[in-house]
C-alpha cells in the first residue's frame, strides 16, 4: 500500500493556474497552491489557438498593469486627502483649546493582525512546500541584469551554479524551447564571443531541459521569463534530478521584465550576482545552511519552518504581506467564495483584488 501511494504521490497532474504538469504533490500545486487536475497530457487550450491566447493574456496583463498604475493614483489622492483631513482637526483642536489624543500602539504597527484570529487550514499546513538552504540558495544570492542603462531584478534556481556572466543577449527560438533550439538560434550563440540565451518558461520542457539546451549551444549564462503574471517570485527547483551537469547560471524574471528584453535582442548584456543576508521577518534571525524553511504558495515569501508553523497555525494569512490562506472556518471560506463570485468571469482571487 505504502508503494502504491507513492506511486500515485508522482504521477503528473496539471495545474491550470500554472498551466503546467506538476510531479512533486499528488493533489496540491506546491507552486501556486491551486487544485490539480487529473490529466497528465490535459490541454486547457487547444494548439492551434496558442498564439490568440498568448497575445489575449498579453493584453489582459496590459490592462491589468494600467489598473494597478490608476490604482496607485487613487491611493495617492486619497493619502494626500487623509493627511489634510487630519492637519484640519489639528488645527481644530488647537483652537477650541481640546487635546489630540493619539491613537493605540497597535493600530500604528503593520505587523498586528487586525482580522478575528483564525488559524490556517491543516491539510493546507501539511501540504506547504519545505526546502532545505543549501549554499547556492537564493536566500544567500541576489540577482540583476543590466542591459542598455536598464535594470532587472532576476532570481535564481535552486540549482546550478551562481556566477557572474557578460555577453550579447540572444532571444531563443522557440523561446521555450519544445523541440530544441532552431539551427539558427545556435549559429547566433557560436557567432558570439560570449552569449545570454533569453528563453520562457512553459511547454512542458523542465527549467534544467531549457538551461542543458543553452549550455550545449554554447551560452554563458541563460535567462528564462515566466510565462504568467502570477505566482511570483516564483523559484525555479530541479524536482527531477537532472542538474548534475549544468555549468552556467540560471535566473528567472517576471513575465513583464522578459517582453521588455526581448526588446534588447543583440544588445550587451550583465548578469550581476552578489551575496545577500536575509533574515525571516517572523524572528528576524539569519538563515544559514541546512535550515528548513516554508515557502507560500501564492505569495513566495519565505520563513523558517517553526516561525511559519506557530504563525499559521494561528493566522491565515502571509505574515509579511498578509496574503490569505485557506481555513477551517467553513462560514468564513463560503464568504470568501461569495465575494470571489462577484468577479465572476475573472481568474483573479479575492486576495490578488486586496493586493491591488
Amino acid at each position: 500500500h505504502s508503494i502504491k501511494s507513492q506511486t500515485m504521490s508522482l504521477i503528473a497532474r496539471w495545474c491550470p493556474t500554472c498551466q503546467e504538469n506538476m510531479t512533486d504533490h499528488a493533489t496540491i500545486c506546491t507552486v501556486c497552491g491551486s487544485p490539480l487536475q487529473s490529466s497528465a497530457s490535459y490541454r486547457v487550450v487547444p494548439a492551434e489557438l496558442d498564439q490568440q491566447v498568448r497575445a489575449a493574456s498579453q493584453n489582459l496583463s496590459s490592462l491589468l498593469r494600467d489598473l494597478r498604475s490608476q490604482v496607485r493614483d487613487i491611493q495617492m489622492t486619497a493619502n494626500q486627502t487623509g493627511d489634510a483631513v487630519a492637519r484640519l482637526q489639528q488645527l481644530s483642536m488647537q483652537a477650541a483649546g481640546g487635546e489630540w489624543q493619539a491613537p493605540p500602539p497597535e493600530a500604528m504597527d503593520p505587523q498586528q493582525d487586525r482580522t478575528r484570529s483564525r488559524g490556517t487550514a491543516k491539510e493546507t499546513l501539511k501540504s506547504l512546500p519545505r526546502i532545505v538552504i543549501n549554499e547556492g540558495s537564493f536566500l544567500f544570492h541576489q540577482a540583476q541584469l543590466a542591459v542598455s542603462g536598464k535594470d532587472f531584478t532576476a532570481l535564481l534556481g535552486e540549482f546550478g551554479p551562481s556566477r557572474a556572466a557578460r555577453g550579447k543577449l540572444i532571444v531563443a527560438e522557440p523561446r521555450t524551447g519544445l523541440g530544441g533550439l532552431s539551427d539558427s538560434t545556435k549559429e547566433k550563440v557560436k557567432a558570439c564571443d560570449s552569449a545570454i540565451l533569453y528563453m520562457e518558461r512553459g511547454d512542458g520542457v523542465t527549467f534544467c531541459q531549457k538551461a542543458i539546451m543553452a549550455q550545449q549551444a554554447g551560452a554563458s549564462a541563460v535567462v528564462i521569463g515566466n510565462n504568467m503574471h502570477t505566482p511570483w517570485p516564483y523559484i525555479m527547483k530541479d524536482s527531477k534530478g537532472e542538474a548534475t551537469s549544468l555549468k552556467i547560471s540560471v535566473v528567472m524574471v517576471k513575465q513583464a521584465d522578459g517582453h521588455a528584453l526581448v526588446g534588447f535582442n543583440d544588445q550587451t548584456c550583465h548578469l550581476n550576482v552578489v551575496e545577500n543576508k536575509n533574515e525571516c521577518v517572523v524572528c528576524r534571525d539569519s538563515y544559514e545552511t541546512s535550515q528548513i524553511v516554508i515557502q507560500l504558495p501564492a505569495c513566495g515569501h519565505v520563513f523558517h519552518e517553526r516561525c511559519a508553523l506557530h504563525w499559521l497555525e494561528h493566522h491565515n494569512a502571509c505574515p509579511y504581506c498578509r496574503r490569505e490562506l485557506p481555513t477551517d472556518d467553513e462560514e468564513y471560506e463560503n464568504e470568501r467564495r461569495r465575494t470571489q463570485r462577484t468577479h465572476a468571469g475573472s481568474t483573479t482571487t479575492s486576495s490578488e483584488w486586496q493586493d491591488l
